[in-house]
């Protein structure tokens, strides 16, 4: 009964959002982005209002969840962040940095939610030593998440997509390694109400904004760590595996614009994903707007990343492979990176 209500009441949310989404205050406006490429104007950014209450629904009716329904209090701060991000052109991204670091702060400090083990002998060693290097990694890597997610919100379903993946990955880790038939049921939920917005958003009719983007990052960084603190079977190292696309987008992105001598928070066009979004709409002779050649962007870059994940998969679960293999990960990133800007300069 829980299982069919779920995919009721998601199908049901995203549908009314949609049609009744001309009288919706979150609606895109393309001339204020100067990174992301829309493919029209008047899409509703329901991502989080969607996914806030979808997954919210998910939890409250499982009593033994690891993820305490009183989490989805600083969930929905996130939300209401990214909602203020996409509707004021002037909440400037300090500011918004400011906010985020805030909330997390305030988030790990009541719940005692850190990570404990990163099966790396050297960071394991400063997290133990003192609570506050613990606390404040913790919250490093939690923003690094949230914003490289951020960063990668540029096509539609790229975002999505990559976190269904994320989810999929998880699911396939927990039933091969755990009986937590309680997790498993919350995973399958996750990814059909992932799925359900997935189309919507793929076929562009509706998409996620910087609300969708920071509530879904911010929540799978504490469903991470939650459900790997608790089982000492699960291997950190894979988490990394997991999440590290949006991370190193993040970095890559600093470092990139630093050499250039940008300030860090200028926006560009410069993200992997809107190069190969050039070089598709190249290759197949596409328009340079096309709803065809946003989506083909996302469903290869994903493609591509469920391979690299396959290949991090075999790994598991010895740490020094997922190493190598979350190295070699960022290699293929520059690799096709710096193919593709060579590429374009000479056509």
């Amino acid at each position: 009964m829980h299982f069919f209500f779920g995919i009721i009441l998601c199908i049901f949310i995203i549908l009314l959002i949609f049609f009744y989404k001309k009288n919706f205050f979150l609606l895109d406006n393309p001339k204020l982005s100067n990174h992301k490429n829309f493919t029209s104007n008047n899409l509703a950014q329901i991502g989080g209002s969607y996914l806030f209450i979808s997954f919210l629904t998910v939890f409250y009716f499982n009593e033994l969840s690891i993820m305490k329904i009183e989490f989805f209090l600083f969930f929905l701060l996130f939300t209401i962040l990214g909602v203020f991000s996409d509707i004021n052109n002037l909440f400037s991204p300090s500011r918004r940095f400011f906010f985020q670091f805030f909330i997390v702060l305030l988030f790990i400090f009541l719940f005692d939610i850190k990570i404990n083990n990163t099966q790396i002998p050297f960071i394991n060693y400063f997290l133990k030593k003192n609570i506050f290097i613990s606390y404040f990694f913790t919250i490093f890597c939690i923003l690094v998440l949230v914003n490289g997610t951020n960063f990668i919100d540029g096509k539609n379903g790229l975002v999505i997509g990559n976190y269904i993946l994320i989810f999929i990955f998880l699911l396939i880790l927990i039933k091969n390694n755990l009986t937590d038939i309680y997790v498993l049921e919350n995973i399958y939920l996750l990814i059909l109400i992932l799925f359900i917005i997935f189309l919507f958003n793929i076929f562009n009719f509706c998409i996620l904004g910087d609300n969708g983007s920071y509530f879904l990052s911010f929540f799978t960084a504490i469903f991470v760590i939650s459900y790997f603190n608790k089982y000492s079977n699960l291997n950190p190292i894979f988490a990394l595996n997991l999440l590290w696309y949006p991370a190193f987008e993040n970095f890559f992105s600093i470092i990139r614009r630093l050499l250039q001598k940008k300030k860090i928070s200028t926006p560009d066009r410069l993200h992997l994903h809107n190069l190969i979004n050039l070089f598709v709409i190249k290759i197949f002779k596409l328009k340079e707007k096309s709803i065809l050649g946003n989506s083909l962007t996302s469903i290869l870059i994903n493609l591509f990343f469920f391979i690299l994940l396959l290949i991090s998969y075999q790994f598991y679960p010895n740490s020094l492979l997922l190493i190598f293999s979350l190295i070699f990960n960022m290699a293929i990133y520059l690799f096709f990176y710096f193919y593709i800007i060579n590429y374009l300069k000479k056509i």
